[in-house]
């Protein structure tokens, strides 16, 4: 018995199998929250959509506008499929719009299993060409489709339309806040903000929309880039800046010198010509305006300015035109000359008058 108990003992051992352990389910990650496009709530129907290296995981639609799925434990979400060699990459979410290109969010986030977390989302999307530059931007300003004139790219018409929303730092010590703008022709804006913000029930300035306009400087025969630059509810009215735009060499027809910088002040008034400096770059001019205020601005060829410093026959906005101050100091100049000469011509006629008395009481003495 002995034996057999061992003979048996040493059976079981050998043919014992291990439990098979199946594949457990993971839970998708899930998203909800708002979606802005150019700064505008996003229409109902724009889908989104969440890749992991470039794999769609998953797509909600938006619905009602600006909003996607909610915190409710029965509201919809954005949920996103995975498994656990998926923990910690990177969720891309793509929107696509009626009348807009598809783009990136610029938020991201990474997948881990079961969360579920509330993501706002914000994009800047370029009309597409088959919207006939219909849609609006974040700035109210009109998206144009690309034209197809053949005038080497002088025309901002004829050019793609690109719209940038950026965030502006805290203004620093000198309360400047200075920005770097990369996909429109504006490469830098500079806002001298210093105390003008104070106490304003608005808050500080901390973002701008940049967006590429159709606009062109009449009378003006080239004009080779202008942009609407939106700040807001924030009033920018009394807060003084720079704006720098750059322009490609080779489209310049115009002499360096003749480079200007206008602004628009309102959709009805004249264009301003603004201080106006240009550096070289790399295969760009640099053209930087000097102004009191934000709205749009172009860069022209220079024109003769009329007497209400416009180049068209409105009478709003502040600016002067930056020869009217070389004028004025000419004509102080010829004042002042003239002045000279009336003091110098009454001083020599005393002189005569004194000498011919002195003359005259001679001849009567003798």
């Amino acid at each position: 018995m002995l034996g057999l108990a061992g003979g048996v003992g040493a059976i079981s051992t050998g043919t014992a199998q291990p439990i098979q352990q199946t594949d457990q389910p993971t839970v998708p990650a899930s998203f909800y929250g708002e979606v802005l496009i150019n700064g505008e709530p996003a229409p109902s129907g724009t889908t989104i959509e969440a890749r992991i290296e470039n794999d769609t995981r998953g797509t909600i639609t938006v619905d009602p506008e600006g909003t996607y799925g909610g915190p409710a434990v029965g509201d919809q979400k954005l949920t996103v499929g995975g498994d656990v060699s998926d923990t910690g990459k990177e969720i891309a979410f793509y929107i696509d719009a009626e009348g807009f290109e598809t783009g990136e969010a610029n938020q991201t986030s990474t997948w881990e299993q079961g969360t579920i977390t509330e993501l706002n989302l914000t994009t800047t999307l370029v009309a597409s060409s088959s919207n006939g530059g219909s849609s609006g931007s974040g700035g109210g300003s009109s998206l144009a489709e690309d034209g197809d004139g053949d005038d080497g790219g002088q025309n901002p018409s004829d050019t793609e339309i690109e719209s940038e929303r950026v965030e502006l730092p805290a203004p620093d010590e000198n309360g400047i806040q200075q920005v770097t703008v990369e996909r429109t022709s504006v490469s830098q804006l500079s806002f001298f903000t210093g105390d003008n913000l104070e106490g304003s029930d608005t808050g500080r300035l901390s973002e701008v929309t940049v967006t590429e306009s159709p606009a062109t400087v009449e009378p003006a025969a080239n004009t080779y880039a202008a942009v609407d630059i939106d700040t807001g509810d924030i009033d920018t009215s009394q807060v003084s800046g720079t704006v720098t735009m750059n322009i490609d060499v080779g489209d310049v027809s115009d002499d360096i010198d003749d480079l200007q910088m206008y602004r628009k002040a309102t959709e009805d008034s004249g264009w301003h010509p603004l201080e106006t400096t240009v550096a070289v770059g790399d295969g760009v001019y640099q053209v930087t305006g000097e102004t009191p205020g934000y709205s749009t601005f172009a860069v022209a060829e220079a024109v003769e300015q009329g007497s209400s410093g416009e180049t068209g026959t409105s009478n709003a906005g502040d600016e002067q035109s930056p020869n009217s101050t070389e004028s004025l100091g000419e004509d102080e100049s010829f004042l002042e000359d003239q002045a000279g000469l009336t003091i110098t011509s009454g001083v020599l006629a005393l002189v005569f008058s004194y000498l011919a008395v002195r003359i005259t009481k001679q001849y009567t003495l003798r």
